[in-house]
């Protein structure tokens, strides 16, 4: 695994804990009647598809190069099409049983869970930049 996914995914599970205090603090003063637990566990099944996310992307890239190098075009855009729909794919299969069992797994938590790997990305390469400029 590369250093930038490493980063990443360490970002995600920093991500995890800031969000999941914030969101239960918003759950248990601002709409008590929800509930902490279904809200942590789909947060955390959302992060946990991000990190899964990551680490097929990075496999993806790395072969796509790979065949670049040995001049199949064609086959490396249609795989990165594949592995696009694959990723969106574990995305949406997470989201609906989120939605179908609420009262076990809560769908904001999912949903800031999968979304939270923007957030990532953008401290990822802040921080990657911040290094590059000590060098």
């Amino acid at each position: 695994m590369s250093r930038t996914a490493r980063i990443m995914i360490l970002a995600l599970f920093g991500l995890f804990f800031a969000l999941a205090a914030l969101g239960l603090i918003i759950i248990l003063f601002v709409f008590p009647f929800d509930k902490p637990g279904a809200y942590a566990l789909g947060l955390a099944v959302g992060v946990a598809v991000s990190a899964i996310k990551v680490v097929l992307m990075e496999q993806s890239l790395n072969k796509i190069a790979d065949m670049g190098e040995t001049g199949a075009g064609a086959n490396a855009r249609a795989y990165g099409a594949a592995q696009v729909l694959v990723r969106n794919a574990l995305t949406v299969g997470i989201l609906i049983p989120a939605f179908l069992f609420k009262n076990i797994i809560s769908p904001w938590g999912v949903i800031i869970g999968v979304l939270s790997i923007q957030l990532s990305a953008l401290i990822t390469g802040y921080a990657l930049s911040k290094e590059s400029a000590k060098i």
